[in-house]
């Protein structure tokens, strides 16, 4: 069984993200989030690799008008293996620049959606 990793819990979600691609705007789904950082689903091309950091916003946060944005070190892509089905293209990444405020709110969040799904 392979050991987990994370230091903060996730809680699965569906919300929209906008990442800042430095040549245009790409668009994708955050389909899980914790307080460190989320995995991004994106169906078109991908052109992140691992360690380079990106500019995004994730949109339809519960509890927040507007978006929130965030800049992040991407920590695992699956471009060559993904599956649609099992394994969406994507990649996960570490937050590293949010502040403190939503950073709690993101915590107050996973806590709830997971309390939800229990």
């Amino acid at each position: 069984m392979k050991e987990e990793r994370r230091l903060y819990p996730r809680a699965v979600t569906d919300w929209p993200v906008i990442i800042d691609t430095g040549g245009g705007l790409l668009s994708g789904r955050a389909l899980d989030i914790s307080v460190g950082g989320a995995f991004i689903c994106c169906q078109s091309f991908f052109p992140f690799r691992r360690s380079g950091t990106v500019h995004m916003a994730l949109f339809d946060v519960p509890l927040l008008e507007g978006s929130l944005p965030v800049r992040a070190q991407v920590v695992m892509t699956n471009i060559h293996y993904a599956d649609n089905e099992l394994r969406p293209q994507g990649m996960g990444v570490r937050f590293l620049d949010i502040s403190e405020v939503d950073r709690e709110l993101i915590s107050k969040l996973v806590l709830s959606i997971i309390e939800e799904a229990a």
